[in-house]
């Protein structure tokens, strides 16, 4: 379960990049068509595609973020072990092993 679920969100992930990458490609696209036809300036072209890129940026960590709190999410409804959580006992363990022998 845990493999098919993180197979999920993966491509989720990376199908919200390629939409965000795919939309500054055309906006860019967009913006050369501008400058070409002489409706915006050069340095006004380069200020839109600066500003598309770190609003995808933006997006894209607030993307990362959202899917992390959704997958920690399922992980406890799902009562899935946590490697952290692994960790935590085998050091238990291994204190306890140690205190018995």
């Amino acid at each position: 379960m845990e493999s098919r679920l993180g197979d999920v969100i993966k491509k989720s992930f990376f199908l919200s990049m390629g939409i965000i990458a795919l939309t500054q490609e055309k906006v860019k696209g967009l913006v050369n068509e501008l400058i070409e036809k002489g409706e915006i300036t050069e340095s006004q072209g380069k200020k839109i595609a600066e500003e598309i890129t770190k609003k995808a940026q933006e997006t894209r960590e607030v993307m990362e973020k959202n899917i992390e709190k959704i997958v920690l999410k399922i992980i406890k409804k799902a009562n899935i072990v946590t490697n952290k959580d692994l960790k935590k006992l085998e050091k238990r363990v291994a204190e306890l092993e140690k205190k018995i022998s």
